[in-house]
């Protein structure tokens, strides 16, 4: 029987049609599939080489590395390392309550620049000293950028140290008492003045610095007669300053001693004069700074998205009180009555400066609460204040293209009836201005880290990222649903609950800032004016524990503060001076000198970010994982993350456990 094309035979035909369209189709789809594989591939494979390059540096036996390779791998393939985005545009999908990197600072790295300014010359006679170099400077804090830039998060790099200290901090600061106490009793006054002198110009003090007479009250009290081409002054000093002899080995295998001191003078007492017009006052930066090359630097910070912040240090130093701004500080004339009695006399019992002016008048200039810081006068001269402080920040912008400033004692910076009453309306004012002009001029968003530790500082601080956001969408600087909390805050109870070892307190400390803190608190293990991890943290494992935590808590975008120093060793070569020190021993135990065995691991190395790179808690802090949500049950911190990895911190031990999906537990490296 034939076919008319519509039988049988003709339905074969059709269905075959089909088939091979069909199998074209899928043919076509596993063609496409295929590229789309193979380019995925391409990046798979450089995620892998990430993640071993990464776990490479982790010294594990060869069971551990395998799989501790294949979890990173496993990490890389999921969620490569996120593009840089544009500077104030890093926006990234996350869960609501995590912070938005956005709207925050990170991970604040401390580059200390007077330490990472400093080289070690080896006089190859069993001795060394330091020197200071900017081209050394600029060579350490690049490798500083190019350490933290794979690490995908954004950050902020706090350069501490970058003003010139004054005369008056090195004195205070660098001189051994005991020395001078022994060289005036043995051989007199005359002795140890030229001792003084002989110290002013190891301390770098310029020659128009004039000491005419040195004389001990008594075993820790110097008296100083001081004249400058711009004042005439006298000065009792005396503080428990450091100094240290120091062995270590040079690179060639030889012992060489280092004598360490606090004579560059305390960061916090810059050198600056104020002038009779507020706007005139020019703020030094240190010598070891060269302005074209640290331009440079932040200029590639902010290319890699994060931002720069330097210190807002208000307190004057003695050494820039003259006849014409004397008044503008807390100041009182020494009566008629008084006028037989010497400097020296007066001096004997009282903490200030005593300044000659030209008509043969004195007058008391009293100290903040430090020998080389003077008290401003807030409440009478408020308005010069003001116009000071807001020249010092736009100065400083312009210069340098800042992006914020962290306010030393910032508590401080408050006006009221005889300084009783705290309105702190003098400094908001100040900082509003500066926020809003910043926007208005520079469409730049300014940021202000505010060291307070009390919880009425830190309420302050917080209602003025609400009320400052509020004016700003009424005059059009920033959008309505825009983000911005300029305004960051100190917050010590993470660091008091871990140096306690009270995990309640701590637990309590966490859950406000992953609540209620994410945009304003910053959290911190350390800084320079703290103990150092290994300080007051003994239990290694335990230590271990509290930094992953907050390097964790970092990379998911919270504000963090991280000495670098301390992922690899307590000390610098130029700590802060003074610090906390034992009464049983006399040792400080804050602000520490590097000890001889890390110098002689220090000199190995080219740069501080070589050495930094053998810690593994920089290791852990490069990994590439994306945290998506964090939570606290009992006293475990728990971390999830969007490569099926659960990281458990026990609080109470340190103890760390990753749990990836389809692998089961596998105890962390560090």
């Amino acid at each position: 029987m034939e076919s008319n094309g519509h039988g049988k035979d003709g339905l074969f035909m059709s269905m075959n049609m089909i088939k091979l369209k069909k199998e074209f189709i899928l043919k076509f789809i596993a063609f496409f599939l295929t590229a789309i594989l193979l380019l995925y591939d391409a990046g798979y494979n450089k995620n892998i080489a990430i993640a071993e390059e990464t776990v490479l540096r982790i010294p594990l036996d060869g069971a551990k590395r395998i799989e501790k390779s294949l979890l990173l791998a496993h990490a890389a393939t999921v969620d490569p390392l996120p593009i840089r985005r544009k500077r104030y545009s890093y926006r990234r999908e996350r869960a609501s309550s995590l912070p938005n990197p956005a709207n925050n600072l990170g991970p604040i790295i401390i580059l200390n620049t007077m330490d990472l300014s400093t080289v070690i010359v080896d006089n190859r006679d069993g001795t060394a000293r330091l020197k200071t170099d900017s081209s050394e400077l600029s060579k350490q804090a690049d490798g500083m950028l190019e350490l933290f830039r794979p690490t995908g998060t954004v950050l902020t790099y706090y350069l501490f140290g970058i003003l010139k200290t004054s005369w008056a901090s090195r004195f205070v600061h660098g001189l051994n008492y005991e020395r001078a106490e022994t060289i005036a009793k043995e051989n007199g006054n005359q002795a140890l003045l030229e001792y003084i002198r002989e110290r002013k110009a190891a301390f770098g003090i310029g020659e128009n610095v004039v000491i005419n007479k040195a004389k001990m009250l008594n075993p820790y009290r110097l008296y100083l007669e001081i004249e400058t081409d711009k004042q005439k002054c006298s000065m009792v000093m005396g503080y428990p300053t450091k100094n240290d002899k120091v062995s270590f080995m040079t690179q060639d295998g030889r012992q060489a001693e280092l004598d360490l001191h606090e004579g560059y003078g305390n960061m916090f007492s810059p050198d600056v004069e104020p002038a009779k017009e507020a706007g005139q006052s020019v703020i030094n930066l240190g010598d070891y700074i060269d302005v074209i090359s640290m331009k440079g630097l932040i200029q590639r910070a902010h290319k890699d998205g994060n931002f720069v912040i330097m210190d807002l240090i208000p307190w004057v130093s003695p050494s820039g009180v003259t006849e014409e701004n004397y008044h503008l500080f807390n100041h009182s004339v020494i009566e008629e009555s008084a006028e037989e009695r010497s400097d020296e006399d007066i001096l004997t019992w009282e903490q200030s400066v005593i300044l000659h002016l030209s008509d043969g008048r004195r007058v008391r200039v009293h100290f903040r609460d430090a020998q080389d810081q003077l008290s401003p006068d807030f409440n009478n001269h408020g308005d010069y204040w003001h116009k000071y402080i807001v020249h010092y920040i736009k100065q400083l912008i312009e210069r340098l293209d800042i992006d914020g400033f962290r306010i030393d004692l910032a508590y401080e910076l408050h006006t009221g009836e005889g300084g009783n009453i705290e309105d702190y309306d003098f400094l908001k004012h100040i900082l509003f201005e500066i926020i809003e002009n910043a926007l208005r001029e520079k469409g730049k968003r300014v940021y202000f880290v505010h060291e307070v530790y009390e919880q009425f500082h830190r309420d302050i601080v917080r209602k003025w990222n609400e009320e400052l956001t509020g004016q700003l969408r009424q005059r059009g600087l920033l959008g309505g649903d825009d983000e911005y909390s300029p305004f960051k805050m100190y917050f010590p109870d993470i660091f008091e609950g871990i140096q306690s070892r009270n995990t309640d307190d701590l637990v309590k400390a966490l859950k406000w800032v992953l609540e209620g803190g994410k945009d304003t608190e910053i959290s911190y293990a350390a800084n320079f004016d703290e103990f150092a991890p290994a300080t007051y943290i003994h239990d290694e494992k335990l230590r271990k524990g509290y930094m992953l935590l907050l390097i964790l808590m970092s990379k998911t975008g919270y504000n963090t503060l991280i000495y670098p120093r301390d992922l690899i060793r307590e000390g610098d070569l130029k700590p802060v001076p003074g610090g906390k020190r034992d009464r049983s021993t006399g040792k400080f135990v804050t602000h520490k000198f590097l000890t001889g065995e890390k110098l002689s691991e220090k000199v190995k190395y080219r740069t501080e970010a070589e050495w930094l790179k053998t810690s593994l808690a920089y290791a852990a802090f490069n990994r590439p994982i994306a945290i998506e949500s964090i939570s606290i049950a009992e006293h475990k911190i728990i971390f999830n993350t969007r490569e099926n990895i659960k990281i458990e911190i026990d609080l109470d031990t340190g103890e760390t456990v990753w749990t990836l999906t389809g692998m089961g537990a596998v105890e962390t490296c560090l």
